[in-house]
């Protein structure tokens, strides 16, 4: 029978010490691996007069390439994020997009971001609330995608 202590930083395993950074570590490349994880980064540079929006988000490998196909070509209104009467809005151009499937980029990713999410202002959830505010004709498919990659189902 294996021996399994555990500490307050980890187990140890038949008197080996395992601390809880090296678990995760390879628990995230399991799931890395298993699911074909990427990051899908979205973001306006500085240089659109104002502090600039970075989206990213684990995302299997083909709900990133299919959420880059929603949003693409999208326009996304941020409103007055940068100040009364900023009105920060554009299109979204596929190069603004990009799925990063470096693993080790990844992985840095998920240690730093254990929620799989990070945002100072989210692209996704704009888009999404658009569809029902702005009345915007999509399908049914790419709605359930964004829901699904937001949480909200």
């Amino acid at each position: 029978m294996i021996g399994i202590e555990y500490t307050q930083d980890g187990i140890i395993v038949d008197g080996e010490r395992v601390s809880l950074a090296e678990i995760t570590e390879g628990v995230n490349a399991k799931k890395v691996n298993a699911n074909h994880y990427v990051i899908l980064k979205i973001e306006w540079p500085f240089n659109r007069g104002f502090d600039g929006a970075l989206e990213e988000i684990l995302l299997s490998e083909d709900d990133a390439k299919e959420v880059k196909n929603i949003l693409s070509g999208t326009t996304c209104d941020f409103g007055d994020i940068a100040g009364k009467h900023s009105c920060i809005s554009g299109m979204l151009e596929a190069d603004e997009i990009t799925v990063v499937d470096d693993v080790d980029a990844v992985l840095d990713f998920m240690r730093v971001n254990p929620e799989g999410h990070a945002y100072n202002h989210s692209f996704i959830d704009t888009v999404y609330n658009s569809f029902f505010e702005d009345h915007i004709s999509v399908g049914e498919n790419e709605i359930n995608t964004l829901k699904r990659v937001l949480g909200y189902e």
